[in-house]
């Protein structure tokens, strides 16, 4: 294995040997393949000595060859290949990686006047052929080293990057050497665009620092691609022979701290989901998302209700440029049409009755600097429409009874469960505020089409409000399999909810069908006591409708069947099986 990576260079060798020796020359491998080759042996590469040669016979003891052709030679009298051998003598040394065998060189003499040469120089050749394995050991040490330092580089950015902190590793000369993929976001920069940049290059801060010091937790303001963060940082000087050759610098937005802490604080279960879900759909979703928060466009969430579209645009809030301002939501379903203008322009004091006497700021004046999140637009009064598209278009807005206009500094993401493109051919919603707001659509998979996600979402709920009221349980099996064929019409809003319902019921260790809310077990073919019929029956025909599904996208060949087996994630074999058990 380890001579077939430098395969290229063992023939380089085995030609210098050709040049300094004899014109026959032949490397092989643990296996007694030949991999390089000179004069006669070039057409042989790539196949194997013959069985109980002098090749097999220098593998078993270890140690350097010389044999000269003639009959009572046992090693030659067992050989397979000797009735056309056209070896006269030849000598061979073993290639070690530590103490193992891994292959073998050798020089061969194919004629008498070779033959005269490998008999007098015997004792040079050999020392020549020991120095040539000792090189080839030394190159494949060093290539399993740089193979190891590979790994371990990609495990240590593996590490740096699951990390909250962010990271960077700089020189003597204050040059960037290494940096995560957390500190590429906060400082604005793909990774290979700060390798090789200084410190002070990149980041402006207000006190001087003192790299050489070992500090932990400072706080200070760094300015990074001219805006301005409160920042808390520690240094590491990493030393070899007593000499700094290193600085590792962890660091974290204060703000993002204290909405940690907020976060924990308010102990938002359902805030949290947005790391939750490994289904395709989802990491989709999720790459999408991220691409989008580098932007400034306005962003459409579509989907259904419960799907998360306020979870996912306060995650692209606070992962976008704007994450140290404001996120301000607006439910535009919930608030009263005679209320809603003056919630979202705000008013002038005396502007009506009822007025606050200092007047009030409406949402997008609030939300200036960061991201408002208008959801439910689809349910925005027609009349306030025009307002909401010449605050999108010339970045102003006028509050009721104001005297002049406000500048606004506003993304905006919405989010309906209603098909736009339907409201505006039925004349419920103007054109040109849909296109205003569809820059960046984003469709929001319902937990039915997101695979796996309703179990790990389930046991997520679980286990955190298991541990909010101090309870230990796990859902049966046949809870489990129920989740994942019921269709979930409120998504996760309602498997948050049915958990929850179903731990407060729950008297046992395990949370059983019983323990659900009615209306789910009304929906089952169950009797009084709660027992299920033909449940497997609805798993199987679920099943079957998936992977048919499947086929009708790819294919029925053979090659289209691993694509489906590959999209199902499920082995060829078990698709194939389960072909046959459905008769598709």
């Amino acid at each position: 294995m380890f001579l077939r990576k430098i395969q290229k260079d063992i023939q380089k060798v085995a030609e210098a040997i050709a040049e300094l020796t004899v014109k026959d020359v032949i490397i092989f491998d643990r296996h007694c393949t030949r991999i390089a080759g000179t004069g006669m042996f070039v057409s042989m590469l790539n196949k194997s000595a013959p069985k109980n040669s002098l090749v097999e016979k220098l593998y078993k003891t270890k140690k350097p060859v010389f044999m000269i052709k003639q009959k009572g030679n046992e090693t030659c009298d067992n050989c397979s290949n000797k009735e056309n051998c056209k070896e006269i003598s030849s000598i061979g040394h073993p290639i070690f990686l530590d103490k193992d065998v891994i292959g073998s060189i050798w020089v061969v003499a194919c004629d008498e006047y070779e033959s005269n040469r490998i008999i007098k120089k015997e004792k040079e050749y050999k020392h020549f052929l020991k120095r040539m394995s000792e090189f080839i050991e030394g190159k494949i040490k060093n290539i399993i080293y740089s193979e190891k330092l590979e790994i371990e580089a990609e495990m240590i950015n593996k590490i740096l990057n699951k990390v909250n902190d962010c990271v960077l590793v700089i020189d003597e000369n204050n040059k960037i050497k290494l940096v995560n993929e957390r500190a590429c976001k906060i400082l604005f920069a793909k990774k290979e665009n700060l390798i090789e940049k200084t410190f002070e290059e990149t980041i402006t801060t207000e006190k001087k620092i003192n790299f050489e010091k070992n500090v932990i937790d400072v706080v200070d303001s760094w300015k990074i691609s001219n805006n301005q963060y409160k920042i808390i940082y520690s240094i590491i000087p990493m030393k070899s022979n007593s000499i700094i050759v290193n600085h590792i610098i962890t660091f974290r937005k204060v703000d993002d701290i204290l909405n940690l802490a907020e976060g924990i604080k308010e102990d938002n279960i359902f805030n949290s989901l947005n790391i939750i879900g490994k289904s395709k759909a989802v990491e989709k979703i999720k790459l999408l998302s991220e691409r989008a928060a580098e932007t400034d466009s306005n962003i459409l969430l579509l989907g259904e209700t419960g799907t998360g579209k306020e979870v996912f645009a306060r995650a692209i809030h606070n992962i976008s440029k704007r994450r140290g301002k404001p996120f301000v939501a607006v439910n535009c379903a919930s608030i009263p049409e005679t209320l809603l203008e003056s919630e979202l322009f705000g008013y002038d004091k005396g502007s009506f009755t009822g007025a606050l006497s200092t007047g009030k700021k409406g949402k997008f004046e609030m939300a200036t600097g960061g991201t408002l999140f208008l959801d439910e637009i689809g349910d925005m009064p027609l009349n306030l429409q025009p307002k909401i598209l010449r605050a999108l278009q010339e970045n102003i807005v006028e509050r009721i009874g104001g005297a002049g206009p406000i500048n606004i500094d506003v993304r905006i993401i919405s989010a309906t469960n209603k098909n736009l493109r339907e409201e505006v051919k039925n004349g419920s919603f103007r054109e040109d505020l849909y296109y205003r707001i569809n820059v960046i659509p984003i469709d929001l998979p319902p937990l039915r089409e997101r695979e796996n996600d309703v179990i790990i979402c389930a046991h997520y709920f679980l286990k955190t409000y298991c541990e909010k009221y101090k309870k230990k349980l796990n859902f049966s099996k046949e809870v489990i399999e129920y989740f994942q064929v019921y269709e979930w019409p409120g998504n996760l809003r309602e498997l948050q909810n049915v958990v929850e319902y179903a731990m407060n019921m729950c008297q046992a260790e395990e949370i059983k069908i019983i323990d659900l809310p009615m209306y789910i077990k009304g929906k089952m073919n169950s009797n009084e006591s709660g027992k299920i019929y033909n449940l497997r029956e609805r798993i199987d025909q679920y099943e079957k409708e998936v992977i048919r599904q499947a086929l009708e996208i790819t294919g029925c060949d053979g090659e289209a069947k691993e694509e489906a087996a590959k999209q199902l994630d499920i082995g060829i074999a078990s698709l194939y099986r389960k072909i046959r058990k459905y008769n598709l």
